[in-house]
């Protein structure tokens, strides 16, 4: 009795994460939508750790799993007002939500770990203002980083979370 029990838990855990996590190409799980914090899709990389758009601390990379999405996600809901408070890069964010700023920019994310082995989600955000993100930023499935599009509307944002310590920073 008590192992079925684990077992319906663990199918209603299981489902409800699912739930949260959508993947739009059924042929693709490197695609992902979280329609509780954006309006748009994540693409899930796996690089290696020498890439140059990543943090210069970064000893190793790993492959995001969905759960770790989520977790990311929730983090910087949740620590976003205070992240604001404190970073003067983002202060004119003030007042401002996580899901009222970035809900409709699409996400990349890639798994890091530091020296220290803690486990981190580094997330680039793209906004193309005045196109779709196919026009703007072909490539955003393909390429991590910014697209070489003209129109000045078009905005990144870089954060990286640290799932281990449960902080987020603006890199």
């Amino acid at each position: 009795m008590r192992y079925l029990f684990i077992i319906v838990v663990h199918l209603i855990v299981t489902d409800a994460l699912a739930q949260e996590v959508a993947y739009p190409y059924k042929k693709d799980k490197s695609i992902v939508r979280v329609k509780e914090f954006y309006n748009g899709y994540g693409k899930i990389f796996d690089l290696k750790a020498d890439n140059n758009l990543l943090p210069t601390y970064t000893k190793s990379t790993f492959l995001v799993e969905t759960g770790d999405i989520l977790i990311a996600e929730k983090l910087m809901s949740e620590k976003f007002t205070n992240l604001i408070k404190s970073d003067e890069r983002i202060k004119s964010l003030t007042g401002k939500t996580y899901k009222q700023e970035y809900s409709n920019f699409y996400r990349q994310y890639v798994g890091l770990k530091n020296n220290e082995g803690d486990k981190m989600v580094y997330i680039h955000m793209i906004k193309c203002c005045k196109k779709s993100i196919r026009k703007c930023f072909p490539d955003w499935e393909k390429v991590l980083g910014n697209p070489l599009d003209e129109d000045p509307c078009t905005i990144t944002s870089s954060y990286v979370v640290n799932l281990s310590q449960k902080t987020i920073s603006v890199y």
